[in-house]
Parts: C-alpha cells; sequence; structure tokens
C-alpha cells in the first residue's frame, strides 16, 4: 500500500497540465499559494482515476492516496467541490451509490474499454461522422490491434494517417455488407455514356445550351448615366444672420 502513496510534498510539479476545472474555480484556487497547491492535488487525484477506471474510487481512498500535508487538510472540502466540478471526474452521492458512499470516477470522452463496447457504441451514434481514435486512447490505450482486427473482420472500417498507417478515424461497419455487391450493368452502360466536357470551353457552351450563366463569363459594367447631383442649400427662414453689416456688398446667389 505504501507504493501506491505519493509523496507529501506540496511544491507544484514543474509543467503540470491544469485540472478540467471550470475557468472560474481554477481562478479561484490561483487567488493563493494554497490554491496553486490544490490544483496540482486536483491533477494528480484526476490521473489516478484514469489508472483506476473503470473502478470508483471513495473520496477517503483518495485522500489517502494524496496523502495531503496538515495545510491543505483544512482544506478538503475545497478540493473535493473542485473534483465534483471537474469535467473529467464522474461523481456518484451516496444515495445512487451501491456502497452507499460518495465516490469518484474517471470520466473518459468515449466510454469505450474493449472491442464490444466500440461496435456497440458505434451503432449508437446519431451521425456517420466517424470517431478521432486518439480520443478513443483516453478509457483504451491499448486499442490498435483489436482496432486493425475489427476492421480486417469488417466489424469497423478505418481510415490511416499517410505518415505511419495507423489508424486515424473508426467508423461503423458490417460483415453483410462485404463482399461488395456488384453493380448492375446498365447503370455501368449509362454511366460510360456520359461525356465529360474536355476543357474550359466546352463546359461554358454546355452551360450556356441549358442556361446557367458559367462563372468565368465576363460581366458587363454598366455605367450609371449622369453624376451625382449637388444638393442645393435652402436657407432657412428665421435663420439670425451675423453679417448684415456686409449686406450692400455680399451677393445673395441662392436667389434668383
Amino acid at each position: 500500500m505504501a507504493s501506491l502513496m505519493r509523496p507529501s510534498s506540496t511544491t507544484p510539479a514543474i509543467g503540470t497540465p491544469k485540472p478540467s476545472i471550470t475557468p472560474a474555480a481554477t481562478a479561484a484556487l490561483q487567488a493563493s499559494r494554497t490554491g496553486s497547491e490544490l490544483l496540482s492535488q486536483i491533477h494528480y487525484a484526476e490521473k489516478y482515476l484514469k489508472e483506476k477506471f473503470p473502478t470508483a474510487i471513495t473520496f477517503d481512498a483518495l485522500l489517502d492516496y494524496l496523502s495531503l500535508p496538515q495545510d491543505l487538510l483544512a482544506h478538503k472540502a475545497t478540493l473535493k467541490k473542485a473534483l465534483v466540478a471537474n469535467s473529467h471526474v464522474a461523481y456518484t452521492s451516496a444515495s445512487e451509490s451501491a456502497s452507499g458512499r460518495e465516490t469518484f470516477s474517471y470520466k473518459p470522452t468515449h466510454p469505450v474499454t474493449n472491442a464490444s463496447e466500440l461496435k456497440q457504441y458505434l451503432t449508437r451514434q446519431p451521425t456517420a461522422a466517424g470517431i478521432p481514435v486518439k480520443d478513443l486512447r483516453d478509457a483504451w490505450p491499448t486499442l490498435q490491434v483489436p482496432l486493425l482486427r475489427l476492421s480486417a473482420q469488417h466489424e469497423v472500417l478505418l481510415t490511416l494517417n499517410k505518415k505511419d498507417n495507423t489508424p486515424r478515424t473508426v467508423y461503423a461497419d458490417s460483415p453483410h455488407l462485404w463482399p461488395p455487391k456488384p453493380i448492375d450493368e446498365r447503370f455501368v452502360e449509362f454511366w460510360g455514356k456520359c461525356k465529360v466536357p474536355a476543357n474550359e470551353t466546352e463546359v461554358r457552351s454546355v452551360l450556356e445550351e441549358a442556361g446557367i450563366v458559367p462563372t468565368s463569363a465576363v460581366k458587363e459594367v454598366r455605367k450609371i448615366l449622369g453624376g451625382k447631383k449637388e444638393k442645393r442649400r435652402v436657407q432657412r427662414q428665421g435663420a439670425r444672420t451675423t453679417n448684415t453689416h456686409m449686406a450692400g456688398i455680399l451677393k445673395q446667389y441662392g436667389r434668383k
């Protein structure tokens, strides 16, 4: 049991990634040195839960693993609250737990740990967009060999990375779709008769014959006759004139 205990040092590790809690909670914890130390402990707790996935761990068991120093034990309520708010941690209350105790467990991006779960999970997806393999590694780090086996059996469809031919995205598949059914000869004949225009000029001619304006058509620039009319200045009635002393010199251009 002693080999599972973390060192009681409270100094945050250099380069330790931030746990997945809300930005507001992170800012509140970082407001003090104690908060910074608690953030490190939350990261250690999240990492430990990931190692134990899918096993649920009680809060007391987590505290035993973390081996918190005396000054941080006074803030264990804050630590618990932060774990409950963590997006990568699943919290189960005592009333919902089979053991009658509060438990925490790791919450992966996709809850898949074996081939059977993957096939069922893919069939429940609302779209056929596929799932990135890197996201599945979160809960199933040894998935590469099983994925290649499932692909060979046509249970899943894989796309591979060009660099090293490793699985990149996985899609649902079915052995019942293999081998692919032959294409109707009538469709093959019809497809062969469809001629594709050989060059841009032919494409433009076909579009114009169909009444479609091609994007390469020269747009006619229409010139607007007449320039912008100068707005006539209308003297407001009742306006106060401040240059009455020059009435005999200035000419009233606004009057006809």
